[in-house]
Parts: structure tokens; C-alpha cells; sequence
């Protein structure tokens, strides 16, 4: 009898085996998913100041820095008004240059003015 009560015990003990190393499985798993929501805490930031003083450029900063960047179509967005800043950066110094009266110090210059001129 001691030898039938021994084996009830051992597929007893198989069982309880099975059934902690199923619950070793599932807690290590709660685990791995309390340490990812610490990891994406939400941080919100109120940027307050008048038009202007940067408050864009300083959240596209930290989004570069912090976060994974820009994805393709803002990165063409953001490209399309790189160029129209700097066409428009060019346009005052032509016109600056016209207002002064200077001279250009690039022979054949005129050909490229009118080209940056009339880049809308």
C-alpha cells in the first residue's frame, strides 16, 4: 500500500510541477509587462510664450532627440519648408543687394536671379 500511495504522490507532485512552472511562466511574463508601461510613462509638457520664440522648434527638438523622429511624410513636409525658407532668405538678400545698389561679384549672376526670383 505504501508503494501505491507513493506513486498517487509522485503524479501528484508532477502535477504541482507543471502547474508552478505554468505560473513561474505567466508571473515572469506580468513582469516583463509592468516594466514596459514604466517605460512608456507619458511626460506632457505645456510650452508657453508668445509667436515666434521657438516653442515649435523646441518640440521638434526633443521629438528628434527623444522619440524615434519623423516619420517619411513629415520629413517631406518638413523638407518642402526648409526650401521655401531658403529660396525666401534668398529672395531678401537679392533684394537687398538691389536696394543698396551693390554689384554682384559672380560674373553672370543676373542668369541665377532670375531664376531664384521666380521660384514660388
Amino acid at each position: 500500500m505504501g508503494s501505491g500511495c507513493s506513486v498517487i504522490g509522485d503524479s501528484t507532485s508532477t502535477e504541482e510541477k507543471k502547474i508552478h512552472t505554468q505560473q513561474e511562466i505567466v508571473n515572469q511574463h506580468i513582469e516583463k509587462e509592468i516594466i514596459a508601461e514604466k517605460r512608456k510613462k507619458i511626460l506632457k509638457l505645456l510650452l508657453l510664450g508668445p509667436g515666434d520664440s521657438g516653442k515649435s522648434t523646441t518640440l521638434k527638438q526633443i521629438r528628434i532627440i527623444h522619440d524615434q523622429g519623423f516619420s517619411e511624410e513629415e520629413k517631406i513636409q518638413r523638407k518642402y519648408i526648409i526650401y521655401l525658407n531658403l529660396i525666401a532668405g534668398m529672395v531678401s538678400i537679392i533684394n537687398g543687394l538691389k536696394e543698396l545698389s551693390m554689384n554682384y561679384q559672380i560674373p553672370n549672376s543676373e542668369v541665377y536671379l532670375v531664376t531664384a526670383l521666380n521660384i514660388n
